[in-house]
């Protein structure tokens, strides 16, 4: 569980961290009309030392969590609220009718009520106690969920960004990094629905599952 919680860290914090000082490097040097900015990028990092690389990495472990403080509340409180977006949290509609019914029985015998909307983050403590075998794999699905929600904010932003630089600022090659930022960012979005998904699913499937 210790290399699965790592793996978290790494994933969950730490690449969201790396891209977006990556694309605040990006979206300033466009500002800068600078034409090479990848190349300016490249030059940077394979200049580097063991110390500098070091500290970056620490660095973008804290963004990451500063992003992921972010993400939340803009993506899970407020985008998903939206009611097309309600198969991918809502549990009756992950698990299906007939499975939600099994759950609400077993959670009511288990707790000795109906389960609420609140109750999710219990559920996830449950399995974790009582189905470490799944609870690792969930882990797994958080990890990549994580991502892709702090991954999605950060291209939103970036995108937003060359858009200024193409329509403010004039530099024309910024309409490239605009649309190919863009379209990855949405990619990246529905990957984000898919493993909240997963997620969840494997959440109340777990719960679901008779003790050994």
């Amino acid at each position: 569980m210790e290399i699965k919680t790592t793996f978290y860290d790494i994933v969950g914090y730490l690449v969201p961290g790396i891209v977006l000082l990556a694309v605040l490097f990006v979206g300033y040097n466009n500002s800068m009309q600078c034409q090479q900015p990848f190349l300016e990028l490249k030059d940077l990092i394979l200049n580097m030392s063991y110390k500098e690389a070091i500290v970056l990495g620490v660095l973008s472990y804290l963004i990451g969590h500063f992003i992921s403080s972010i993400s939340y509340p803009v993506i899970e409180w407020l985008l998903l609220k939206i009611p097309c977006f309600k198969r991918f949290y809502r549990s009756e509609k992950i698990v299906g009718s007939n499975m939600y019914k099994a759950f609400s029985e077993k959670f009511k015998k288990t707790f000795g009520y109906e389960p609420q909307a609140g109750d999710f983050a219990t559920c996830i403590c449950y399995v974790e106690s009582k189905q470490p075998a799944v609870y690792s794999t969930t882990l797994i699905f958080k990890s990549f969920y994580g991502m892709a929600r702090n991954l999605t904010l950060i291209l939103w932003c970036y995108s937003l960004w060359e858009l200024i630089n193409w329509k403010m600022l004039k530099n024309h090659q910024s309409i490239g990094y605009f649309v190919v930022s863009l379209v990855v960012s949405f990619i990246i979005f529905y990957h984000y629905l898919r493993f909240l998904r997963y997620f969840k699913q494997n959440v109340l499937n777990g719960f679901i599952l008779p003790l050994n």
